[in-house]
């Protein structure tokens, strides 16, 4: 029975028991959490406990207790502190990682999300009548190392269906994989609560107050670099392209850095330093946002510019674009869903562009902008309900793949 949100759904389930799915995840991982709340928590008749490969960040506490509460167990990886001062002891990490995935043998389904490195000992344990789902979201392909490859492999042969974040991500797999596992391959997205929320707010919140709110002035045009502090995001770049400005556009731009997650408290002090030197006016926070604190600071952004080396569709530009910012994307990037939705970006074809197309975009801002405004309702593209029914089919007893 399909419903609204928070609607439930019958699982098929063996007679006198429930069915038992563990997610071996992150729930750091806004994905993971939400998928377990707006998919899992959704179907009547199992029981969803959590393997986290990491350990509970202190600002997710939260999530932990929202979950338990909804009748979640979780199994936290523990820090290692001591372990982890020395790669000679990270054998022993690697150990005790496999004895807690043992536990993996008690349930009926088991879905990795996010595999990396640790997720080896998976296909070895699990009972023959065990059903693996393994979930990969971009990154965790893109970037993977060559050891970190054959370990995803080795769960794609064990597993029933890989499900891909988006088309682009199939596309990956089948390439990277000479199509070996075409069959069991099922597009099935992640939604964003908070981008569903979002897009009410935005409406009621206005570019120069919320500019106030983060202490940008009113004047100037807020350039968004990235969306997180990982060196990925290529920051120092893009300083460097900016330093390249006329003085004309330079003196109009202030830049903003959000850098709550991804990155270590060095690079920033790095970042910090460049922009410094730079002497540009910026504004970097680490603060961690939601609700209306975060849909303020989206429409902060009159520029956004992500131009990652690699990337998937993020819910951080989901909600610019939503936000009305002004995208500046490289063109290496795919985003098939964006492009099936018509979404108006501005590409460039490589780095060393960036400071052109600033100039153009602070050249003719209007004209830009009216074009952003035309990604109202792009949000969509995250709803949960969209793919519910692939989600459910595949961990609650859908077709196996021929």
């Amino acid at each position: 029975m399909k419903g609204g949100y928070g609607a439930k759904v019958i699982a098929e389930k063996r007679p006198h028991s429930q069915m038992k799915v563990l997610i071996i995840g992150d729930i750091n991982i806004i994905f993971t959490y939400e998928f377990i709340i707006r998919v899992l928590k959704r179907i009547d008749g199992i029981q969803a406990d959590v393997l986290n490969f990491a350990p509970l960040q202190e600002k997710n506490r939260a999530r932990d207790e929202h979950l338990r509460g909804l009748g979640c167990r979780i199994d936290y990886q523990p820090a290692y502190h001591i372990l982890k001062k020395s790669r000679l002891l990270y054998p022993i990490i690697r150990i005790a990682e496999a004895g807690r995935y043992l536990k993996a043998r008690k349930y009926d389904v088991v879905n990795v999300h996010f595999p990396g490195v640790d997720s080896w000992i998976v296909p070895h344990i699990i009972r023959g009548g065990t059903r693996l789902v393994t979930s990969i979201y971009g990154s965790d392909l893109l970037r993977a190392s060559k050891r970190t490859f054959r370990v995803l492999k080795s769960l794609f042969k064990k597993s029933t269906f890989i499900t891909a974040a988006s088309r682009y991500v199939e596309k990956e797999i089948s390439e990277r994989t000479e199509g070996e596992f075409d069959s069991k391959i099922r597009i099935a997205k992640y939604g964003s609560t908070a981008c569903e929320e979002m897009h009410r707010t935005l409406s009621e919140i206005s570019r120069e107050k919320s500019k106030a709110t983060f202490g940008i002035p009113a004047e100037k045009i807020s350039v968004l670099c990235g969306y997180n502090a990982s060196e990925a995001q290529r920051h120092l770049e893009i300083i460097d392209e900016c330093k390249k400005l006329p003085d004309e556009y330079r003196e109009r731009i202030h830049l903003v850095f959000h850098c709550s997650y991804g990155g270590n408290a060095e690079y920033i002090r790095r970042l910090q330093r460049r922009l410094r030197e730079a002497n540009m006016p910026y504004t970097l926070t680490e603060e961690y946002m939601r609700g209306e604190r975060l849909a303020q600071f989206r429409k902060a952004a009159d520029i956004f510019v992500n131009i990652q080396p690699t990337d998937v569709l993020s819910a951080s530009m989901i909600e610019e674009l939503e936000a009305g910012a002004i995208c500046i994307a490289g063109s290496w990037l795919n985003y098939p869903d964006l492009d099936e939705y018509g979404a108006k970006m501005v590409r460039i074809k490589d780095l060393s562009s960036l400071h052109k197309q600033l100039s153009d975009i602070l050249s003719h801002l209007d004209q830009f902008r009216s074009e952003a405004e035309k990604n109202r309702g792009v949000w969509s593209i995250l709803s949960w309900e969209k793919d519910f029914e692939k989600w459910k089919d595949m961990i609650c007893g859908g077709t196996d793949p021929a």
